[in-house]
């Protein structure tokens, strides 16, 4: 039977699933959820309203709203949706931080404790209809040591969207100003929104929401990266907003003041920011967790104005309404120094670079230097008459201050005014200084906010709190593109007039010119040519002269000769023979022949010479002729060449003039083309940025959808793994049962050994006995009988041995019921290990059910972070492409050129 027990137990650990698992499995009941309506709220109010309630606040926490307990109090936020390690309230009930709560009390009950926890970390729901909250993730802003150098590449905002959160009628007083310590960049205070402009150009390059309310303080962190508002609605709310510059995206937000926000500043590691309000308290806040590190509540005692950490980071100072001014330690809170001096409310609050000098202004009129070693003032003077209202560092060490009297000024260290610039329309209530352009940007209760320049004090231009929409922007651009085609038009219709009138008279003037040249270069060539001609009818008159003289010469005596030559030679024809008479005859032939040559060649070389000599006059009458000409036309070309000339610099001067307007002209039709181009761009981007806004939310509801299915499965997972723990640890107590079967089935089956063992020495020791006996007489009556010693000796051997075996049973008798015994016991242990493993092995079993129950309970929950997942993939993807789309845009603004600014402008 024992053995059939145990092999039965281990079917049982090889198959723990009984025929009632292998039904198909019910899961659990859906998990509850723990809220604060029907679970959490009972147990605080039995354990902590009485000092956590609307009539008495302890610490500044009620408890006693959902609301209220998700604000917190005075030590900031007490839970953390989805984390209760995190959770300050949790460490409080649960005895690991102090004070412990209750206070004076024992621990809360573990029930209790373990609603609060499962309620922190199940999200953190008001009521049933609540869903799971993701936990946002804090933006770590903190540096790693305060910044007060110039950054390598200073933060100036990439392409930000232009359209105005809201336009006004009217504009209303100038709430904020600031300029980045390291970028042409100036920060102005609108309605629901910030506006910042470019210093050099005067250009809005950017609008960032801030649907709080109004900005009453502005101010960039000291390496110029982040910009904070502190503002908000009086009597309604406050909070300090952070920026990016560079993105414009808003990374933190921290306060739930009850009035607006007044004054805040950041440190410059980044790590805190302080602010205060109507409500008196300064509070300074962690950047990394958005929990207050601490506050003064009491110290002030009306509205705190002003907040300025110093650019170490090492102290923090604080101004109010009523003269109060202190300074504190930036960690711990505690005060460092009381200033007391101003005999009004201290308005603005200023520190040198090196964080020893602190600058003050108030309504008493005076601008204020304190040193921090001991808290002297080293400076006073007045500034403004009727009251200051702004002060500024520069970071060159003068000051920049406005006030009541309407008037901007600059002044150095030691009181000694250095400019006042020219009036503001009304009383000034805002100033800043841009150190990277020099120049001073100051704002009045009128809305108006002028830019000056800080060397010659001139105004440069206006910026405006409260710009005109795109659209409306896009309107003026297309009817400036109107009228600006108009006048180029016509500049460029006189321009060409202009220049058709230039190159006429140059044309003239060239021709002239040619004309001068061509003139000039024909008396040259006349000269030459009548210097020829008289050579030629110097030499052709002597020559003719020469040859007539020769003609004259011979004309009589040719004919004699000849009539000579004729009679000789008729004679000597006659006196045939005669020697001398022939040879006489032949001689005056000769003669004659050379003579009448001679005549010949004179008397043509005289009818030749004369008519070339008459060539020649007539030549050099007609080149005379021409040179008086050529003379009296390069008089007149010259005088009309003069007269070009003359001409040529009005037309020219008047060319110059009108190309200049036309230039311009042409200029502002470009300008307002490209305002068109420009405005068609920006409403394009806006509407792209509107449709990343969109994707946005879309992508933040898909994440958390996401984080929701995430957290609920998650208290699934918690739940099943704590089914599989205690599964774990049922099969860990049910092996152990087993084994102690077995222990006692080994038990019993020795125990049984050793009764059987007992038993049977028995048996034999009674048959034995009885032999012993009969031998023992029979060895005796022998011994008798013979009187043989040595039967006697076995006889008495044999007694001996009866008797101890008579000893022997006793003893194994006895031993047999002790055996007996034994095998009871270890078949009542037996019995109750096996009961013990039943036990164990049906609660295994059930505890397998569970898990199987809980593993099917969660499918329904992982189809639901599946398609979460899915619909947060597609969400991030829409997002991604509507990014590039807004990447590209940002690249145009990225490639185009800073544009210089006019003397004057007025922007927005």
């Amino acid at each position: 039977m024992t053995r059939l027990l145990s092999i039965a137990l281990l079917l049982l650990v090889a198959s723990p699933v009984s025929a009632a698992d292998k039904k198909k499995p019910t899961p659990d009941k859906k998990p509850v959820k723990v809220t604060y309506e029907d679970h959490v709220r009972p147990i605080l109010m039995a354990r902590c309203f009485s000092c956590h309630g609307p009539n008495r606040k302890e610490g500044d926490l009620d408890l006693t709203t959902y609301g209220n307990l998700r604000v917190g109090g005075g030590s900031g936020e007490v839970v953390e949706p989805g984390a209760s390690s995190d959770s300050y309230l949790w460490s409080l009930v649960n005895h690991e931080s102090e004070p412990f709560m209750p206070p004076k009390s024992p621990k809360l009950p573990a029930k209790e404790l373990a609603t609060i926890k499962a309620w922190i970390d199940g999200g953190v729901l008001e009521n049933a209809g609540s869903k799971f909250v993701r936990k946002k993730p804090k933006f770590n802003l903190a540096l790693e040591g305060p910044s007060t150098g110039r950054p390598k590449n200073p933060a100036f905002p990439d392409r930000l969207g232009l359209r105005p959160e809201l336009v006004t009628k009217v504009t209303t007083a100038v709430t904020a100003l600031a300029t980045s310590p390291w970028a042409p960049l100036c920060a102005v205070s609108g309605q629901k929104q910030v506006l910042l402009y470019d210093t050099r150009s005067l250009e809005l390059v950017g609008v960032l929401a801030y649907p709080e309310g109004i900005a009453h303080t502005l101010g960039f962190s000291r390496n110029g990266s982040l910009l904070f508002a502190g503002g908000g609605r009086g009597a309604a709310n406050g909070k300090v907003v952070v920026w990016d510059v560079k993105s414009g995206k808003r990374v933190m937000e921290v306060g739930e003041e009850l009035d607006t926000v007044l004054g805040a500043d950041i440190s410059s590691d980044h790590s805190m920011i302080a602010l205060g309000s109507s409500g008196k308290a300064l509070r300074v806040f962690s950047t990394k967790t958005g929990e207050m590190l601490w506050e003064v509540p009491k110290k002030h005692t009306n509205w705190i104005y002003c907040t300025s950490f110093s650019p170490d980071g090492v102290l923090v100072a604080s101004s109010d309404r009523n003269g109060g001014l202190f300074v504190w330690e930036a960690e711990t809170g505690r005060i460092y120094q009381d200033l007391r001096g101003h005999g009004g409310a201290v308005t603005g609050l200023s520190w040198r670079s090196d964080s020893n000098i602190l600058a003050s202004c108030g309504q008493d009129g005076t601008v204020r230097l304190w040193e921090m070693e001991n808290g002297r003032q080293v400076k006073s003077w007045g500034a403004h008459g009727g009251g200051s209202f702004m002060v500024e560092f520069c970071h060159d060490g003068n000051l920049v201050s406005i006030g009541r009297d309407k008037v901007a000024k600059l002044f150095k260290q030691d009181g000694g005014q250095i400019r006042a610039f020219p009036a503001l329309p009304d009383l000034g209530l805002e100033v800043t200084y841009c150190d990277e352009t020099k120049r001073v940007i100051a704002g009045d209760y009128s809305g108006v906010v002028r830019v000056f320049n800080a060397a010659d004090g001139k105004v440069i231009g206006e910026l405006s709190s409260n710009p005109v929409t795109l659209e409306q922007r896009l309107v003026t651009a297309n009817q400036l593109v109107v009228t600006t085609k108009a006048e180029n038009d016509k500049q460029q219709t006189a321009l060409k007039v202009a220049q058709d009138a230039v190159k006429k008279v140059k044309a003239d003037l060239d021709t002239a010119n040619k004309t001068i040249s061509t003139l000039q270069a024909k008396e040259k060539t006349l000269a030459a040519s009548m210097k020829t001609y008289a050579g030629q009818i110097k030499t052709y008159t002597a020559e003719q002269a020469a040859a007539a003289k020769t003609v004259a010469a011979l004309a009589k005596v040719v004919p004699l000769l000849k009539e000579t030559a004729d009679k000789a030679k008729a004679t000597a024809a006659k006196a045939s023979g005669d020697k001398e008479l022939a040879a006489l005859a032949t001689n005056l032939k000769a003669v004659y022949d050379k003579r009448n040559g001679v005549l010949l060649s004179a008397r043509k070389t005289n009818e030749v010479k004369t008519k070339a000599l008459t060539k020649s006059k007539a030549d050099l009458a007609t080149a005379q002729k021409e040179d008086k000409a050529a003379k009296a036309g390069l008089v007149a070309t010259k005088k009309r060449a003069e007269a070009l000339t003359k001409a040529m610099k009005p037309a020219g001067e008047k060319l110059a003039a009108t190309q200049k307007v036309a230039a311009t002209a042409s200029e502002k039709f470009a300008a307002a083309n490209k305002s068109v181009v420009r405005w068609k761009d920006e409403i394009e981007f806006v509407k792209v940025l509107d449709v990343y806004g969109a994707k946005a939310s879309e992508f933040n509801a898909a994440a958390d959808g996401l984080a929701q299915a995430t957290g609920e499965l998650g208290l699934l997972q918690k739940a099943l793994d704590q089914k599989n723990t205690a599964a774990a640890e049922a099969d860990k107590v049910y092996k152990a049962a087993v084994v102690e079967v077995n222990k006692a089935t080994k038990g019993v089956a020795d125990s049984q050994k050793a009764h059987v063992a007992a038993t049977n020495s028995v048996a034999v020791l009674t048959k034995a006995i009885p032999l012993l006996k009969d031998a023992f007489d029979k060895a005796t009556a022998a011994a008798k009988a013979t009187g043989d010693k040595e039967l006697a000796a076995i006889a008495t051997g044999l007694n001996g041995v009866h008797g101890k075996k008579v000893k022997a049973l006793e003893d194994g008798k006895k031993l047999v019921v002790t055996r007996k015994a034994e095998v009871d016991k270890a078949k009542a242990v037996l019995v109750a290990k096996q009961k013990a493993a039943s036990a164990s092995q049906t609660a295994l079993t059930a505890a397998k059910k569970r898990v199987a129950d809980q593993v099917v309970a969660m499918k329904p929950a992982q189809a639901k972070v599946i398609q979460a997942k899915k619909a947060n993939d597609a969400a991030k993807a829409q997002l991604d492409a509507v990014q590039k789309q807004v990447d590209v845009f940002k690249a145009k603004t990225a490639q185009a050129p800073v544009k210089a600014q006019p003397a004057t402008a007025k922007a927005g």
